[in-house]
């Protein structure tokens, strides 16, 4: 846990294109949120360090709705907090096993590229409605 805190707070950074993305939406009156497997308190942090906490709304963990992305329920809860329909959210991952999930409740998926997820980009490409690179 120690090296994963640490790495959050000092070590990720952000894709190239994804703040002036952010900015975009945020101009456009888009809601946004986080919700990540990722616990709150590191989320936040190192989202206040990128510069870019205040583009969301909130942030959720799956810490927070007691179950992985393997399971819908942050999806569900993401779209209760947002006061939307899951069909009217797009949900931007990475993970196939989270795409497909996303997906399965009835979400719109943007498949994100990543050099984590190369091997099963195929797979990726055939559970999305698009997909982008922030390279």
């Amino acid at each position: 846990n120690n090296i994963m805190e640490k790495h959050y707070i000092n070590d990720i950074l952000l894709k190239q294109k994804v703040k002036p993305y952010l900015q975009y939406l945020k101009e456009h009156d888009v809601k946004m949120c986080v919700a990540s497997t990722t616990s709150y308190h590191l989320m936040e942090s190192c989202l206040k360090r990128l510069k870019v906490l205040d583009y969301f709304e909130f942030l959720i963990s799956c810490e927070d709705v007691g179950a992985g992305k393997n399971k819908p329920d942050i999806y569900l809860k993401s779209a209760k907090m947002l006061n939307a329909n899951p069909t009217n959210i797009a949900v931007f991952e990475d993970s196939l096993f989270a795409i497909e999930t996303a997906k399965k409740a009835g979400f719109y998926v943007v498949g994100v590229a990543d050099t984590s997820n190369s091997k099963v980009w195929d797979s990726i490409i055939k559970n999305c409605d698009e997909t982008i690179n922030f390279y």
